[in-house]
């Protein structure tokens, strides 16, 4: 079988979202700088209703950077040159770290966000920058479409770790 073809649309996504991501970056960069100003006060004291859209421009801005990143993070998973940086990680400070840094938002969407851990979990051989993207998209998903209530769960299960988002 000829795969030529795929190599050379394989090659051309990898540019394409290499060149897309640099592109989008930039601006983010730009905009992120930009709030940052406006929340220091540089441009004049914000009123309330000021102060919430620019909140809101910045929790946008901080979404569309993790977009970007996991669309860099899946191309580099694609082609193979991901850089996985495995470890004995202890779990449990992952986990309570992700599920703090969602707080915020699960009080804002009237959610409520809470956590059922062991003291003590084995642990794992893992990369601890890419489980914790797994969790914040996890938790942002469930915040996302839950009703009242989203509780991460973490149990030993023979030989493995078992974590839920329930």
């Amino acid at each position: 079988e000829d795969i030529t073809e795929r190599k050379t649309l394989d090659r051309l996504k990898d540019e394409f979202v290499g060149t897309t991501s640099h592109e989008l970056r930039t601006p983010l960069a730009i905009i992120k700088w930009s709030i940052k100003n406006l929340e220091d006060g540089l441009a004049g004291s914000l009123k309330k209703d000021q102060a919430e859209l620019v909140e809101g421009i910045r929790r946008n801005c901080a979404r569309l950077d993790r977009v970007v990143n996991e669309v860099l993070d899946l191309s580099r998973l694609e082609s193979g040159k991901a850089k996985i940086s495995r470890r004995q990680i202890n779990l449990i400070p992952i986990l309570q770290e992700s599920v703090q840094n969602f707080q915020e938002t699960a009080r804002r969407s009237h959610i409520t966000l809470a956590e059922d851990l062991p003291s003590e979990l084995p642990d794992l051989d893992a990369d601890p920058d890419m489980v914790e993207q797994l969790l914040d998209n996890l938790l942002e998903n469930a915040i996302r479409f839950a009703k009242k209530k989203v509780l991460v769960k973490a149990r030993t299960n023979e030989d493995a770790v078992q974590v839920s988002v329930i």
